[in-house]
């Protein structure tokens, strides 16, 4: 489902690798007067994402949201695969899993990419990698095709007006901190041709629903 703040009848759409930490942990901040703090419940972790679970567009009920205002925020493929490969790949060590690692010298790939390789290889990162896969999912899997369903789509560069617009219902309104950032410095990149060629065969519908408001469009 997405972020509903029913004091300001909003509901803000996330996804995966696209500030959906911090715009949950706001959420949260907005609804309760106070931070979101893991814990435990019956043995188990609780993390914001079991608060705000990320759901498919498909799978929620559209009629719902017909007179609420509804916010996305969208980032380019180029941003979100930067992130992951900072995040996930160097941080998170999501590629030194046994079985992940078999299948990439069985396909002749880096166990260790270089950003480039990561992306002009995303597709089998992608296949080989659950981690790689759930953060990567086209944006259009949670955000759905049409834009004109959204009161406003943001770009990813207008992260802090939606967290504005947010907070706006606080006493003392506070926008938080990025919370997904990765402790690894990821320079970014000019893509080549083929790397290109990778992004726009992946994220095809991405581009073709919400490109206009891509930040770094390639």
């Amino acid at each position: 489902m997405p972020i509903i703040l029913d004091n300001e009848n909003m509901a803000v759409f996330t996804a995966p690798k696209v500030a959906s930490t911090t715009l949950k942990q706001l959420a949260y901040k907005v609804q309760h007067g106070e931070s979101f703090a893991r814990h435990m419940e019956n043995g188990k972790p609780v993390h914001i994402h079991h608060i705000y679970p990320s759901v498919p567009f498909a799978r929620i009920n559209r009629a719902k949201f017909a007179d609420m205002r509804c916010y996305a925020l969208v980032r380019s493929p180029l941003g979100r695969v930067i992130s992951c490969y900072g995040n996930r790949v160097l941080a998170g060590k999501a590629l030194q899993g046994f079985e992940v690692q078999a299948a990439l010298r069985k396909l002749g790939l880096p166990l260790a990419p270089s950003l480039t390789e990561f992306i002009e290889n995303l597709g089998a990162y992608h296949a080989h990698s659950k981690v790689i896969r759930w953060h990567l999912r086209p944006l259009t899997v949670f955000l759905g095709h049409d834009p004109q369903f959204y009161t406003r789509v943001f770009r990813f560069d207008e992260l802090e007006a939606l967290t504005a617009l947010m907070a706006a219902s606080q006493t003392a309104p506070s926008a938080p901190g990025h919370f997904q950032k990765s402790p690894q410095t990821v320079a970014p990149v000019a893509p080549g041709a083929r790397a290109k060629s990778c992004l726009h065969s992946m994220f095809k519908d991405d581009y073709a629903a919400f490109g206009a408001w891509f930040e770094d469009e390639c």
